[in-house]
């Protein structure tokens, strides 16, 4: 059985680590408990910031820890990202490249729900490889 060229391309985006990047924020799989944490350190250090603004001590001392906590829940939240997105990408199941949900089969035709991000998903597809959808 010989791979006709489309499935040759299907197989190499399989592999592919731009594509798998390009789509996990869009999966349901990237939600996850892990960035209420930090999500919330960083709303509590805007707002008090924006308070500081608001009482007109900005600038002044009372900033440094606000400003500190910002800084921390933001690298605490570029981590937890990167955390669950390489997790993913480790999964051999994460990633299929039929972006649809199969609904039925009957007499060898496949009966599937695609989505918006679906069609985005083959726009990159056929940009990066050439091909037309």
């Amino acid at each position: 059985m010989s791979m006709n060229p489309n499935s040759k391309q299907l197989a190499d985006f399989e592999q592919d680590n731009t594509v798998k990047r390009w789509y996990i924020p869009f999966s349901h799989k990237w939600k996850s408990w892990l960035y209420v944490a930090p999500a919330i350190l960083l709303f509590m250090s805007i707002f008090s910031m924006l308070y500081l603004l608001k009482i007109e001590r900005l600038l002044s001392w009372y900033t440094v820890p606000y400003f500190v906590l910002f800084v921390v829940a933001t690298i605490w939240f570029k981590a937890v990202r990167k955390h669950l997105t390489d997790n993913l990408l480790k999964r051999k199941d994460m990633f299929q490249t039929a972006f649809a949900y199969p609904l039925l089969v009957q007499g060898g035709k496949v009966f599937a729900l695609a989505s918006t991000v679906a069609k985005q998903a083959q726009r990159i597809i056929c940009k990066t490889s050439g091909c037309s959808y």
